[in-house]
C-alpha cells in the first residue's frame, strides 16, 4: 500500500480487504501491466500489491471460479473507494457488506 495515501483511503482499503477475505474470497490485483496477479488469500501480500497508483482493478475468485470485479479509485471520499464493480450477487453482496462496515464506524 502506498504510505502516501490519506488515512480515510487506509482506512476504507483495509476495511474492505478484510471484508472481502471474511467472505472467503482470494482476491487477484491487476498491475501495472495490465496482467492479473495470482488469486491471494493473506491480507498481507494483497495489501503489498494495491494502491501503488491512483486506482485498481481488484478480481474475486472463491472455490478456483472467477465471481467478478472491483474497480477502485483512491483520492475520493470513502464511501467512493469502489468506483464501479461486476453486476454479479457476490460484487453486490461484497459492496453491500463494506458499506454496511464503513457505516458502523
Amino acid at each position: 500500500m502506498h504510505t502516501d495515501m490519506p488515512p480515510h483511503d487506509q482506512h476504507a482499503l483495509q476495511t474492505l480487504i478484510e471484508t472481502t477475505l471474511r467472505q472467503g474470497y482470494a482476491i487477484s490485483v491487476k498491475d501495472d501491466e495490465n496482467k492479473w496477479g495470482e488469486p491471494l488469500r493473506d491480507y498481507a501480500d494483497i495489501i503489498d500489491r494495491v494502491a501503488e497508483s491512483e486506482f485498481d482493478v481488484l478480481a474475486l475468485h472463491r472455490d478456483g471460479a472467477h465471481v467478478g470485479w472491483l474497480m477502485l479509485v483512491y483520492g475520493n471520499a470513502p464511501d467512493e473507494l469502489i468506483a464501479d464493480y461486476a453486476d454479479t450477487p457476490a460484487c453486490q453482496d461484497l459492496h453491500d457488506a463494506w458499506v454496511a462496515k464503513m457505516e458502523a464506524k
